[in-house]
């Protein structure tokens, strides 16, 4: 992990994993958080069972990627994708947690 509240080390899900896999076939996402970040020290993130994703319009860009990226993945497209790997959304806003 990247800060100092949680374990230093941290084994990613399988399935969240293979879920971020899958969501990078179906078009771009940008992680924000996966074992670090500033979470409380229970945080999922830190048991590696969940990752923040951006959410278009707060914490993406707002300008076209480049020739080479796919376009980015609508929250309703990663929700779709998480939840066929067993994930599962929270009610923030700013980004899209989702939990596996």
């Amino acid at each position: 992990s990247t800060n100092h509240t949680g374990p230093s080390n941290v084994k990613p899900s399988l399935k969240m994993m293979q879920a971020l896999v899958d969501m990078s076939k179906h078009g771009s996402i940008q992680i924000n958080a996966l074992t670090g970040g500033t979470h409380t020290f229970n945080s999922n993130h830190y048991s590696g069972h969940a990752v923040d994703l951006s959410v278009f319009g707060l914490t993406q860009p707002d300008r076209p990627l480049g020739a080479h990226h796919l376009p980015m993945l609508s929250v309703s497209q990663i929700v779709s994708i998480a939840a066929k790997h067993g994930g599962v959304r929270n009610v923030e806003t700013r980004h899209a947690h989702i939990y596996f």
